[in-house]
């Protein structure tokens, strides 16, 4: 118990010593800790520029033939620095998982050979063993949490008198730098980098309830902290990178209908159920004169309530023109569902990026994917087209 004390006194005394409040200036840019939980990360260095990698991936199958139409890149931009062309770039983003997630997922992600995967959490009720699977993944990625992965630790009502936080501390500790919650992930192959908001965000503004939990694992007060957290990480990044957002929940400020991206669909009241920090971020980024191509999120699900009826479904991109950024939840759920008229078929949902060699969202697809049982390889069963950048 006092060894327990001992480590969770570690994590939050330097955590405090990164500093919670962080002043916007150029100094930020230089810096080369971030964190993850109360914990601070040292990466290593490569030619003046943080670096963090995925187990097992040194660099992006950039120049691989790729299994997906469309895909085989043409471009003539050029990559900085050299006189490389490169192709698109393709990012499978996995949304809430809820258990559903086995070798057939895995095989299916490893067949479309993205250049990055992003997973959104909610993977189970602190599932510890699901995220394990999920850190295997050989794929480059990075991950964040969602509140279902704090089932237990972020809730006074499931815990009871306990604060332990053992389930959330073993699955941080076992995503490794894949986690990016209040962290961020350098991808110097590809020009980009990943900031990670507010891990097991369950949506709305009520800070209150879970100020224990987040003060206690990361000295967080409020959303302000958070939100200036965010921004630090965001500018200590590499300056010429462009920045993709990734969270378990969205942003305030897309909606307040109940079929906006994070809008309120399941009480009789509509509202914005977004994160404010996430908003305030992303903004104070862009006013900074950072480049932000993407967000990417889940937590509020395609398929709406019935307090939203008659509308059935959500609205999941949406760009906002001014910035560019493009916003997608990738909250397809279930994300694995039995093929019709092949109850031993199934087939897995994918949310599909594809990005210039400017790093320009061009495309948004939802696809669904089966296994053909002959040869192993997969077949897209299914696409809905959410954005086309040829098409508007």
């Amino acid at each position: 118990k006092n060894q327990k004390k001992q480590k969770n006194g570690n994590r939050l005394s330097r955590s405090m010593g990164r500093g919670l409040r962080i002043i916007l200036s150029a100094q930020l840019r230089a810096t080369t800790t971030t964190t993850r939980g109360s914990a601070a990360l040292r990466r290593p260095r490569l030619g003046g520029v943080s670096v963090a990698r995925s187990r097992g991936t040194e660099e992006s199958p950039r120049s691989l033939g790729r299994r997906w139409s469309g895909l085989g890149g043409s471009s003539e931009a050029l990559e900085r620095g050299t006189n490389k062309t490169l192709p698109d770039m393709l990012i499978a983003c996995v949304g809430d998982v809820h258990g559903l997630w086995n070798r057939e997922s895995e095989e299916a992600l490893s067949w479309l050979q993205p250049d990055l995967s992003l997973f959104v959490g909610d993977f189970g009720e602190e599932d510890v063993e699901l995220v394990a699977e999920v850190a295997r993944v050989p794929e480059r990625k990075a991950v964040i949490l969602g509140n279902h992965d704090a089932w237990y630790s972020a809730s006074p009502t499931r815990r009871g008198n306990s604060v332990a936080l053992d389930g959330v501390e073993e699955q941080l500790d076992i995503l490794g730098d894949d986690h990016v919650g209040l962290s961020a992930k350098t991808l110097p192959d590809l020009g980009l980098s990943v900031v990670g908001c507010r891990p097991f965000s369950k949506g709305g503004g009520d800070w209150k309830r879970f100020s224990k939990f987040y003060r206690q694992l990361y000295g967080l007060r409020n959303f302000d902290d958070s939100a200036t957290q965010i921004v630090g990480n965001s500018f200590a990044e590499p300056e010429h990178h462009r920045l993709i957002f990734l969270g378990h929940n969205g942003p305030t400020g897309l909606g307040s209908s109940a079929d906006s991206p994070c809008g309120l669909d399941f009480r009789p009241e509509e509202g914005d159920f977004g994160d404010r920090d996430m908003e305030d971020a992303i903004r104070a980024v862009l006013e900074k004169g950072r480049r932000v191509s993407l967000a990417v999120f889940g937590h509020m699900h395609e398929r709406l309530h019935r307090f939203a009826l008659p509308r059935t479904s959500r609205r999941m991109f949406h760009l906002d023109k001014s910035s560019g950024v493009a916003y997608v939840n990738c909250a397809v759920v279930p994300r694995i569902r039995e093929a019709e008229g092949d109850p031993k078929a199934t087939q897995h949902n994918f949310v599909l990026v594809t990005m210039t060699a400017a790093l320009e969202v061009e495309r948004v697809e939802s696809v669904w994917l089966q296994k053909n049982q002959g040869d192993g390889s997969f077949e897209r069963v299914e696409t809905t087209e959410w954005y086309n950048r040829e098409s508007g």
